[in-house]
């Protein structure tokens, strides 16, 4: 789709924007895609050198987005008593309670400002 069919053409007051969440959603499930061999409809029009650019920009772009907004919630270790051998005798205990932002919120809040005709998929 080019910037005139959006109607933005010379028009420098408007800003087509996106919200980083969208984004990184985006690039996860680009990855889930790959992973298991689901492509999508984007996934399909790519030639072989965009799908490798993409798929190596959505795994750098989730490595800054996990280190930038590293979560620092404790994960406590257990002992396990009969650990396979290809493991420490630790496991992680993830029944940790995370206090989360309002995903459907963001989404409202956002649905709500987009002006663009675009929509999200």
């Amino acid at each position: 789709m080019e910037t005139a069919e959006l109607g933005f053409a010379n028009k420098p007051e408007h800003y087509i924007v996106t919200i980083e969440m969208f984004h990184q959603l985006h690039c996860l499930s680009y990855l889930r895609q790959r992973v298991y061999e689901a492509p999508g409809e984007h996934f399909q029009k790519e030639s072989d050198k965009s799908r490798a650019d993409h798929l190596s920009h959505c795994v750098d772009y989730l490595r800054q987005v996990l280190m930038c907004h590293g979560d620092v919630t404790p994960i406590a270790l257990i002992a396990d008593p009969n650990p396979p051998a290809f493991r420490p005798p630790i496991l992680p205990n993830f029944s940790i309670k995370h206090t989360c932002r309002k995903f459907d919120k963001i989404f409202d809040w956002a649905a709500k400002r987009n002006t663009s005709g675009l929509t999200i998929e």
